[in-house]
């Protein structure tokens, strides 16, 4: 299932890839950073056995652990440290810097040693204080501190320390005030190459102040110390050196050098020589790190721009379909969408696959299911998933990320594989206006056709902090529907201090608002609805000027939609058609199936084998399909889209014609006729109950991910009550999904362990929460704590009543190869089994009624 690959399709094209690839370094876009990078990934992890670290007591109640190692610390993400230890104590990890002349440094998070006598595992990420970027430096020794330990003895052995590889893709990522790209920290580096004519070498120098961190270096003058770096980028030609740039970067002196700074550097006097690029830079004191930021050599040709078109996903965050015009919606909320959907082909029944931002997208951008490409609230992306930018980049596309907010998009969740750059806003949240005008900025810059771009806005989502209104355009320009209102009481700035918390006060005490309220809520965010379509129409306008319209491939799309008092519900924490809908259009190259709308069901997963598909790409093993094969008709299969949301405690099952959601936090199952029924008002599942059953059967095949596991089962609870788990340690999970049960879950602080808790909605006898680890034979601690007496069964037998109890897999705990018999004697019971591989991708497909079957063919969907 995981062998990810392309191969270009038979043909003349055949030829064409051949000479691109044997060109320098994916063709015409050559990255240096590549070529740097190639020779240094690490074939293996790195392990360090504990006799080979020296313990030293450093002082009262300080423990030191040291190992002299030459190590490159930016090729690693995680030091994993098993220890035990027989007192509390907390511990981190530093490093000696050859970089930085020798000085130590130590990671700003600690945890706490279980104070056990037993061998555990604290893993910590690699990154500076920011949490974002990873250490770009050199060490000479590794250094683990213990503090609070009292004076040395046997309680405390170290036994191994192991450096985790990052992968190939995310080698030298690094962020500079919301911009991330791959970089080069050498202080001198050269690149041999032989130039053609028209080649021009783009790069950015920037300063990085841990002190600062990532996202917000420009305003932060008081912690700039005076640093200065000189850049300098040298050709050496037939051995005569000829210097093409210098420039001394000044951070604290002049503001714009606390970001990255662009260069263009013509190459084309040096058209048919052979020359080596030097790259020098030379800092004056310790504290800031200079940085080469992504050198390219664009190499623009003709039968490049023919062979492939620009691409361009535009998403718009929290977007109803059904409040937009192309989609039949009564006010102008969006001409501009209006017309584009007359040149594109416009999916009527598109479906997010999960209404959170970060796993919507990465279905989107991968063509996965959620439980395949593995991203969550805390969980980044497996590590053989393949980004659609990887792809493209290996046809020599130049990509480009850019998003209107920060948090669901970080690097370290992996949207930044196989993109060239990365826009993020310093604040956190950025205007669509702002973030399309960097790209109109960079587009200028490149001059280079063969592009991707995902373009991603935030304005259409509701505000979480004050004093900002429920949803605003935050324009004047775009108040064309909440003008026509006078404000309702209860939606003031003085009785809504929180835009977040109000939502959660009217869902927790008061049920529905009133229509008045409700309808004042859909006006204002109609605004931004047209602010956003605005902004779009003013794109087209830039990429139609620059000739890149007609030519290219653009996607509309939205991650989820949203409630607006639906269902007594708001923002986007169900399944309901309001937020599992989302509008999908498609332009196609020079007008091809303009027009066209297509009432099929298709989901996000679709959008990269379509794209894939579209540029004679083969793909395998992506859950989505292309819709290309629907737009020709040539896809006949009947096909049903299964939809969670957020906190996966609702999921949907829909198909042409049905829809069943079964919700785990109202301990309600419901069954939808939509053809009928399209508000999802008449609840059919006691009237249909086997075909309503029929499909929760087979809801369970999507839910889960396909390999080896642990499952907690819980048996017996006769309240909703919630129990915490603290599952340890966190990074070595790659996937947790809850079955009948509501789970959230965080990272705990002080603690290298997620931290969640269950409550149970009483619609089954049986709970289970199922655990996915990196690998099986590793230990994972699960700590279980319940407000309500439970028992512990195992093949040992059941543990007397308790509150509270620690399992340890695989050693210390007698789990089950099976389903057990549980006892049915009035207690609760918990048990963990260990899960086994599934088989690939077998799902039952629901058998209909006869009658049923009868009743779909007379409406035209079979």
């Amino acid at each position: 299932m995981f062998n990810r690959h392309i191969n270009i399709k038979v043909g003349i094209k055949i030829l064409f890839v051949s000479l691109l690839f044997l060109s320098e370094s994916y063709g015409f876009v050559i990255r240096l950073t590549d070529e740097y990078w190639k020779d240094k990934f690490p074939t293996t992890d790195l392990s360090i056995s504990g006799e080979k670290w020296q313990m030293r007591q450093d002082g009262p109640g300080r423990v030191i652990f040291e190992h002299e190692l030459q190590v490159d610390l930016s090729l690693y993400k995680l030091i994993k440290i098993e220890m035990s230890s027989d007192k509390s104590a907390s511990i981190r990890w530093g490093w000696r810097s050859t970089n930085q002349k020798g000085q130590d440094f130590f990671s700003e998070d600690s945890l706490s040693l279980i104070a056990d006598s037993k061998l555990h595992q604290y893993t910590f990420e690699i990154k500076y204080p920011d949490k974002i970027n990873p250490v770009v430096d050199k060490s000479s020794k590794l250094i683990i501190e213990v503090v609070n330990m009292g004076k040395v003895d046997n309680g405390l052995q170290l036994k191994n320390v192991e450096l985790v590889r990052r992968l190939p893709s995310e080698l030298g990522q690094f962020m500079l005030n919301g911009l991330c790209m791959n970089c080069i920290p050498e202080d001198v580096w050269t690149f041999n190459t032989k130039i053609q004519e028209g080649d021009r070498l783009l790069l950015y120098t920037g300063m990085y102040n841990p002190k600062v961190g990532a996202l917000s270096q420009k305003k932060h003058d008081k912690e700039w110390n005076e640093q200065q770096c000189v850049f300098s980028v040298d050709v050496l030609v037939n051995e005569v050196k000829e210097n093409i740039y210098e420039y001394q970067m000044n951070p604290m002196e002049k503001e714009d050098d606390r970001e990255w700074r662009f260069v263009e550097l013509d190459l084309s006097k040096f058209a048919g020589k052979k020359m080596q690029i030097i790259f020098t830079k030379k800092t004056a004191e310790v504290g800031e790190y200079g940085l080469w930021g992504n050198p390219v050599i664009i190499r623009n040709g003709d039968d490049v721009k023919k062979q492939y078109p620009p691409i361009f996903i535009i998403s718009c965050d929290t977007m109803r379909a059904d409040h937009l015009l192309p989609y039949g919606y009564r006010l102008p909320t969006s001409p501009n969408l209006d017309r584009f959907a007359k040149e594109a082909v416009l999916f009527e029944r598109a479906y997010t696959t999960r209404t959170f931002t970060p796993v919507a997208h990465m279905s989107l951008l991968t063509g996965f299911f959620p439980k395949n490409h593995g991203v969550n609230a805390e969980l980044p992306a497996f590590d053989h998933v393949k980004l659609l930018g990887e792809y493209l980049k290996e046809l020599g596309y130049y990509s480009m990320g850019l998003v209107g907010a920060t948090t669901w998009f970080l690097p370290s969740r992996g949207y930044m594989r196989g993109m060239d750059k990365f826009y993020y806003p310093p604040e956190y949240l950025r205007d669509v206006f702002p973030t399309q005008e960097i790209l109109k900025s960079e587009i200028k810059k490149l001059k280079y056709d063969n592009l991707f771009v995902f373009l991603h806005n935030y304005d259409v989502h509701t505000r979480m902090f004050p004093p900002a209104t429920i949803y605003s355009s935050e324009d004047a320009r775009f108040f064309y529907f909440s003008d026509l209102f006078e404000v309702p009481e209860l939606l003031t700035a003085e009785c809504m201090p929180n835009p977040r918390s109000f939502f959660n006060h009217i869902q927790a005490t008061l049920g529905k608002l009133d229509f008045y309220e409700n309808l004042y809520i859909n006006a204002l965010y109609d605004d931004c609805v047209a602010k956003v379509d605005y902004a779009i129409g003013d794109l087209f306008n830039f990429l139609k000027g620059q000739g890149l319209y007609d030519k290219s491939m653009i996607i509309i799309v939205a991650d989820h939609g949203e409630a607006l008092g639906e269902h007594g519900r708001y923002e986007h924490v169900d399944v309901y058609e309001h937020t599992a809908r989302v509008p999908m259009m498609i332009k196609f190259p020079n007008g091809m199936y303009a027009g066209k709308r297509i009432e099929s069901l298709v989901s996000l997963e679709d959008i990269v084998p379509t794209i894939l598909d579209n540029l004679n790409v083969n793909y395998e093993n992506l859950d989505g399909i292309s819709l290309t094969e629907i737009i020709e008709g040539k896809y006949t299969t009947p096909r049903k889209i299964f939809v969670q949301n957020q906190f996966q405690n609702e999921e949907a099952l829909i198909s042409d014609r049905y829809k069943v959601i079964c919700s785990f936090r109202e301990s309600k199952m419901s069954f939808f006729d939509l053809l009928q029924d399209p508000l999802e008002s008449i609840n059919l599942f006691d009237k249909e109950n086997k075909l309503a059953k029929q499909f929760l059967e087979e809801m369970s095949s999507y839910r889960f991910f396909n390999g080896e596991g642990w499952v907690i089962e819980v048996k017996g609870k006769k309240t909703n009550m919630p129990d915490e788990v603290l599952i340890c340690p966190g990074p070595n999970l790659i996937s947790v999904i809850p079955d009948n049960i509501m789970f959230w879950y965080k990272k705990a602080e002080k603690m290298d362990c997620l931290y969640g808790t269950i409550s149970y909605p009483q619609i089954a006898d049986t709970y289970s929460l199922y655990l996915y680890p990196k690998d099986m034979k590793q230990e994972l601690r699960i700590g279980f704590r319940s407000s309500e007496k439970f028992k512990v069964l195992s093949r040992d037998g059941s543990s007397e009543l308790t509150n509270e109890y620690e399992f340890v897999l695989p050693e210390r705990y007698p789990y089950w190869e099976n389903a057990p018999d549980i006892p049915n004697d009035g207690n609760t019971y918990i048990l963990i089994r260990k899960k086994p591989l599934m088989s690939e991708n077998k799902r039952k497909e629901v058998e209909l009624p006869e009658d049923a079957i009868f009743n779909i063919k007379n409406t035209g969907y079979l």
